[in-house]
């Protein structure tokens, strides 16, 4: 029994501070694209000049146990400010610095931005939230850090500093203890109940027969450029096979993350398969966030003997070297640094009064040229894992004179970091940080318990008797963060039919314009490829329509009647439009394309010369 229950804590507890690693940098990447991809879409959506101002989002909120520190910020100009410092936040998590604190405000920052309006959410919304907040008791700053180099500098005995590197297969004095937590399986659930329940609520005709990928490529709501390119030569036979093959991996991730034997190698083929069903369905479509995020924790799931065997062989690829160094306190820092750098203990440093120029680098073994500026510091680097064509550059003429001068300053001009000596941590922190770990992974607890509530509430494929009442403490807990888990992307079948908002405007020059596109109006369901299509846009022409957001319609006409001002041309500046609503169905496969319908959704003033077809208007 002891033997079978450290094998389950090694196979659903146990994360590599590398693996942790190495996933913080994937979500700080993810992130900071999250909040990059926003900026363009700041005044229609998240500003008081767009159709969701704050005080209708306030005082008619669309769901409750609604917050959102972005709320507080109104004009256009205030939230680009705070979105600017989201990313700052975002990008201090990718590279480690202060990695606890700045995950924590991130968080914040990244649950708030997605409940600003929250008729725009969608599943990789929701994700996004999910994975910040289990990730948040993990402790990610551990390796490939900031944080991780400043550790390893305050560790180090200042009178053994320069000691000679370990030997091949040490540590090279970084962290490389396992950490055991709820939350490493609590990830790993979640996305085996995303997989899952994907799989079983796809039981429509179209998943059966073969046409599902038809009909999502040919929604063009969805659809980018590349995948309107990539479906015209695309086969039916081939979109059906796809279709197959999307099934039969959503119902294989889930068993491989879970399985409790050959957990190792399974997980590894699960990120492989996973990764390659997501970047299948970035080629057609723009699903906001959704793809990407999915593709983050696996990094996460790589087991501790992967690792070491990727630095053995990376140990034997890349050289050692040798670096010389002048002996002033300048040099003394770089040295430290340099050391404190080296993960693969490839580096030895020597230090000499009378070293010119004060910074040298060879090979440690069959070379004996000394080298220097750029050149030096290229080797170094392939020394520390980072790949050749990212440090060719800087052997190039000029690149390297300059490299070499600032590391001439940094030698001889100054210190980079004073010898602090690390003090041991006495007995009263560490049972402050047990006590700490303790509360965290009750909270863990807490939060399984509520979300688990929830996968039982939204997903058809529970049955009825298994849904139970849902405490409103959970239910609370779940709302707050938007932490939904009701997971049934493109099921039980794909839309047959696809839609688009089209604005018939007038300017003040005469011209016919339709705001949304930049161009005259086009009757034509389909969207122009040459109309720029992101996730916010594809849920919006599917979420306004609904009556739903009727209410939404006065400031929708607001923010049409401000388009001018969105552009900067006053010539652009409506005095009269139409808004309606275009759907066509998706015919099957060899059959005539129907014709389309249009709705009115609003006007103001009198369009003259109205150019949608009368005879396609219905009610």
């Amino acid at each position: 029994m002891k033997r079978l229950l450290a094998h389950l804590k090694r196979v659903y507890l146990e994360a590599d501070p590398r693996s942790m690693g190495l996933f913080r940098v994937f979500l700080g990447i993810l992130l900071c694209y999250d909040v990059a991809r926003r900026w363009p879409n700041v005044e229609e959506f998240y500003s008081n000049a767009g159709w969701l101002p704050n005080h209708f989002a306030l005082f008619r909120p669309m769901s409750a146990h609604l917050f959102s520190v972005y709320h507080a910020f109104s004009s256009p100009g205030e939230v680009k400010a705070l979105l600017a410092i989201h990313f700052c936040v975002a990008l201090a998590l990718l590279v480690g610095w202060h990695t606890r604190v700045m995950h924590l405000l991130v968080l914040v920052l990244t649950t708030s931005l997605n409940s600003r309006n929250i008729a725009l959410e969608n599943g990789g919304w929701v994700m996004v939230n999910l994975i910040t907040l289990w990730s948040v008791f993990l402790p990610l700053g551990r390796r490939f850090s900031i944080d991780a180099v400043r550790k390893k500098l305050q560790r180090r005995d200042p009178g053994r500093d320069l000691e000679p590197p370990p030997s091949a297969g040490e540590s090279a004095g970084f962290d490389r203890a396992p950490y055991y937590s709820l939350a490493f399986l609590a990830v790993l659930l979640q996305w085996a109940i995303v997989y899952y329940f994907n799989a079983v609520h796809k039981s429509g005709p179209s998943w059966s027969d073969g046409n599902a990928i038809y009909y999502f490529i040919h929604q063009d709501r969805l659809t980018h450029s590349l995948g309107i390119w990539v479906r015209d030569w695309l086969p039916l036979s081939a979109s059906r096979g796809m279709t197959h093959l999307a099934l039969v991996i959503e119902y294989a991730i889930a068993p491989l993350l879970l399985l409790p034997v050959f957990h190792r190698p399974a997980r590894v083929l699960a990120w492989g398969i996973a990764w390659g069903l997501h970047l299948g369905i970035a080629t057609f479509a723009s699903l906001g966030p959704f793809v990407w995020v999915m593709m983050v924790p696996y990094p996460l799931f790589v087991a501790s003997e992967y690792w070491d065997e990727l630095e053995a062989w990376a140990r034997r690829r890349k050289p050692a070297v040798v670096l010389r160094i002048r002996a002033v306190p300048g040099g003394y820092s770089v040295a430290r640094l340099c050391l404190a750098l080296d993960t693969l203990a490839l580096c030895q440093v020597e230090l000499d009064g009378e070293v010119e120029p004060p910074f040298q680098a060879r090979r440690a073994a069959g070379d004996d040229e000394w080298l220097s500026g750029g050149t030096a510091v290229a080797l170094l680097g392939r020394s520390w894992f980072i790949p050749r064509p990212l440090t060719a550059w800087l052997g190039l003429p000029g690149v390297s004179s300059v490299v070499g001068w600032c590391v001439r300053r940094l030698v001889v001009g100054g210190q980079l970091e004073r010898d602090v000596p690390r003090l041991p941590a006495s007995e009263q922190r560490l049972r402050v940080e047990r006590g700490l770990f303790w509360v965290a992974q009750a909270m863990v607890v807490v939060l399984m318990l509520a979300t688990g509530s929830q996968v039982l509430v939204e997903n058809r494929g529970v049955p009825a008797s298994m849904k139970l009442p849902q405490p409103e403490w959970a239910k609370a807990i779940v709302v707050y963060p938007r932490l939904f888990q009701g997971w049934s992307m493109f099921a039980p079948d794909p839309p047959h039919e696809d839609g688009r908002v089209i604005v018939d405007g007038r300017t003040a020059d005469g011209r016919k314009l339709d705001p949304l596109t930049g161009m005259e109006p086009s009757w034509s369901v389909p969207r122009d490829p040459r109309v720029w299509n992101d996730g916010d846009w594809a849920a919006f022409h599917t979420r306004i329509p609904e009556p739903r957001f009727s209410a939404n319609y006065p400031a929708l006409r607001q923010m049409l009647l401000r388009h001018h001002e969105f552009t900067g041309h006053p010539e652009d500046r409506l005095i009269s439009f139409e808004v309606w609503y275009g759907t066509q169905g998706i015919p099957p496969p060899g059959q005539p394309t129907p014709r389309p319908r249009f709705r009115r959704l609003l006007s103001f003033g009198r369009v003259r010369d109205p150019g949608v077809p009368r005879e396609f208007v219905g009610n």
